[in-house]
């Protein structure tokens, strides 16, 4: 199995609280034909990361 993990933690300017954001991308291949692109899983998790607002 292949995994690859993107992770962050959010904090809002002059917040005392955060968010931790973890995204993952499994490939359940057994042989070595995962089709996964890690440098498209990590734009993905950067953009819902970079989406986070806090109110």
């Amino acid at each position: 199995m292949t995994v690859y993990w993107t992770f962050s933690y959010i904090i809002p300017k002059g917040g005392k609280v955060g968010l931790q954001y973890i995204y993952g991308a499994n490939c359940y291949e057994e042989n070595d034909s995962c089709t996964i692109d890690p440098k498209e899983q990590e734009e993905i998790a950067l953009k819902l990361m970079k989406s986070v607002e806090f109110k």
